[in-house]
């Protein structure tokens, strides 16, 4: 698993945009990661209990980054472009 209870994320799915969250639980399936998002969606739940309503979604690996790393690319886009 790339990340851990606290690391600070990014969901970068393309169809669905929830913002920046926070990992709250790592499963050890397709559905790796419990984020408890910052902002409060009505698409979201509460991964079982463990954050407030609309605020949480499992998601896969896949379409998880770190926050910082997201942040210092769009730093790098804007001095490059």
């Amino acid at each position: 698993m790339k990340f851990k209870v606290g690391d600070r994320v990014k969901y970068n799915n393309n169809i669905s945009d929830f913002g920046y969250g926070t990992i709250v639980e790592v499963r050890g399936n397709w559905l790796d990661y419990g984020i408890r998002f910052d902002v409060k969606r009505k698409e979201l739940h509460n991964l079982g209990g463990e954050c407030e309503d609309n605020h949480g979604w499992y998601c896969s690996e896949e379409f998880v980054e770190s926050a910082v790393l997201n942040i210092l690319k769009k730093i790098d886009n804007k001095i490059n472009s």
